[in-house]
């Protein structure tokens, strides 16, 4: 592990924030969505974190991976896993997280998706074998990951599926996420409103 490696950083909505919930059938939780996000470039890192507490999400942020391994073994489990796939040469890499996450119970439910500098057949490969949710090519717009996240959030638990109402979700939102970042997908429009699953 490495020496210079930093603690993980966590944000949270102001109190008079709206919640991250886009589903009206979910009951409201009393804890906000959390999403864990390393990215190595700080810059990227703050603008995808801001993106996310300004739309509801708890944010523990990362530049290492290393640095929040601890807290997938805490009571409170992050709702979505945003992560590298490119890992320091002394770390490991997103891949293998997930393959991680994966293999527990307890974790194995969890939407990981992976940022990769550059379109990679082999990483792809990779990817599918572990069952990330996908790979996001850089550089990824905060819209896209807020997106995403908005989309997951509305999963409850150890459902199969996510869905978001276009009244807490714009339409053009959830086709964006699912476009983005969602392999399979149902989109319902009736008397003006859409559903997307």
């Amino acid at each position: 592990m490495a020496s210079h490696m930093t603690a993980a950083t966590v944000l949270e909505p102001a109190p008079t924030c709206a919640s991250a919930d886009v589903s009206p059938r979910r009951r409201v939780s009393r804890t906000r969505p959390r999403v864990l996000l390393v990215e190595p470039r700080a810059e990227r890192r703050a603008e995808i974190a801001q993106g996310l507490v300004g739309a509801g999400f708890e944010v523990l942020a990362a530049e290492q991976l290393e640095a929040v391994l601890e807290s997938l073994s805490e009571e409170r489990l992050p709702q979505l896993v945003f992560v590298p796939a490119e890992g320091t040469p002394e770390g490991m890499d997103g891949v293998a997280l997930c393959e991680r996450l994966r293999a527990e119970p307890r974790t194995a439910h969890l939407p990981v998706y992976l940022f990769a500098s550059e379109e990679d057949v082999g990483l792809r490969e990779r990817a599918d074998q572990a069952r990330a949710d996908d790979v996001l090519v850089r550089p990824v717009s905060p819209r896209v990951v807020v997106s995403l996240a908005r989309l997951k959030a509305g999963r409850g638990a150890c459902a199969a599926a996510y869905e978001a109402h276009s009244l807490r979700l714009p339409l053009a939102e959830a086709v964006h996420a699912l476009v983005h970042g969602s392999r399979a997908g149902r989109l319902e429009l009736r008397d003006n409103a859409g559903w997307l699953t």
